[in-house]
């Protein structure tokens, strides 16, 4: 017998949803069901799951819009929300996942590298050839150079999607020239966002505030932000370093707070301990928005080359923030000459040149503050939300067999 955690602590049989597991939604049309990790879990994915959905709900506020939750514990993690009609968990058969889809309409996937189970995460390839309703994908990882596996379970998983949606133009472009996927099924949905534009500035404090947010880890490149805010000690007017976010779940369980600690040795090191920050409490929603409108600058330093993606990006532009991103794909499609500077990986010295350009030019300072409105009004949940249900009623809509069967 297959079974999950549901949203209760005692495991049951997964099973299709019912009236009563979820009575949200009026229409007569199939619900959705998204494939995904999702709140209590803590993590960018499930927060983009649950902003996907609230997105669909604002076009189509009748449409049923289930959830499977993917979830790397069998129990704990907190209640889940009525519309999570279960767990995917380590112990639950692929099999099981696809017949709980079986009655709907359409499959909205959320893939990412890690968070499925089997050896290689490869849980997730069983689970589309089993399903017998269509499957839109959504990629948030798509690698340049990936091992066998890897590519084997991207270009698995696209062949048995109806349509592959990527969240930027970099994303589609590696998927073309690098994957054997059907080029005509892919579709870029921009990354959504929470406007925040009521306290739009261009002007700056003193001392100006600079921002990283998100979880922390090896790779983050945290390290070259504090160089830069040491390089500006020097030249110019000292900057306020904030870096805010929780260590890496997986970090954590693997070295603990080790990195952290290495930040704040060197940043003792480089006399710039006064003026960096390291905020590692857990903010909701409106506590890191407030975060985000106090920061002058939103500083990207990270190592990560293989980056097409970004919703930290999309949510300062979506803030009217000015940014200072290393070169990974996402912020090289979207910044240059609109909403802050890119510099090259690992590079501090030009982090603080651009981080004293876009603290010291009101002129430039104005005009990316304009550009990040500008970019941020394309990417607001809403109008994303209408993207996916376009993309996932087409599909419905198209009574043919999986060709991929």
């Amino acid at each position: 017998m297959d079974t999950v955690a549901p949203p209760t602590t005692r495991p049951v049989r997964f099973a299709p949803p019912t009236a009563a597991r979820h009575r949200a939604g009026s229409s007569t049309r199939p619900p959705i069901v998204t494939v995904g990790t999702y709140p209590p879990t803590r993590c960018g994915l499930a927060t983009f799951t649950r902003n996907t959905r609230t997105g669909m709900l604002a076009t189509d506020p009748d449409r049923r819009i289930d959830v499977i939750r993917v979830s790397h514990e069998a129990e704990g993690e907190g209640l889940d929300a009525p519309e999570v009609i279960g767990r995917w968990t380590p112990e639950t058969s692929p099999a099981a996942v696809a017949a709980c889809c079986a009655r709907a309409g359409a499959v909205l996937l959320q893939h990412e590298f890690g968070i499925f189970g089997g050896e290689h995460g490869d849980d997730v390839a069983e689970f589309v050839s089993e399903l017998t309703v269509p499957l839109v994908t959504v990629f948030h990882t798509v690698l340049a150079d990936p091992d066998p596996i890897r590519r084997a379970i991207t270009e698995t998983v696209a062949r048995a999607s109806r349509r592959v949606i990527v969240l930027s133009q970099a994303g589609a472009d590696r998927l073309r020239s690098g994957y054997r996927v059907d080029a005509d099924r892919l579709t870029v949905v921009p990354h959504g966002a929470e406007l925040d534009i009521t306290r739009a500035r261009s002007s700056v404090q003193e001392p100006p505030i600079v921002l990283t947010w998100g979880l922390l880890g090896p790779g983050k490149g945290i390290e070259h932000g504090i160089r830069a805010v040491a390089n500006l000690t020097g030249r110019c007017r000292p900057v306020r370093y904030i870096v805010a976010g929780q260590t890496h779940p997986s970090v954590l369980a693997n070295e603990g707070e080790a990195y952290r600690a290495r930040l704040r040795d060197l940043a003792r090191q480089l006399g710039v301990a006064d003026l960096v920050t390291f905020d590692d409490g857990y903010r909701d929603d409106a506590s890191l928005r407030a975060l985000v409108r106090s920061a002058d600058v939103v500083l990207l330093p990270y190592d990560d080359r293989e980056q097409v993606t970004s919703g930290v990006l999309v949510e300062a532009m979506a803030a009217t923030k000015p940014v200072v991103a290393t070169a990974f794909p996402h912020a090289v499609e979207v910044v240059p000459d609109q909403a802050g500077i890119v510099v090259p990986h690992g590079d501090h010295v030009a982090m603080a040149d651009a981080l004293q350009v876009l603290t010291t030019d009101g002129r430039l300072r104005r005009q990316h503050v304009l550009g990040s409105w500008a970019l941020g009004l394309e990417h607001a949940w809403p109008r994303v939300g209408a993207r996916y249900v376009e993309v996932l009623d087409a599909v419905a809509d198209r009574a043919v067999p999986n060709r991929w069967k």
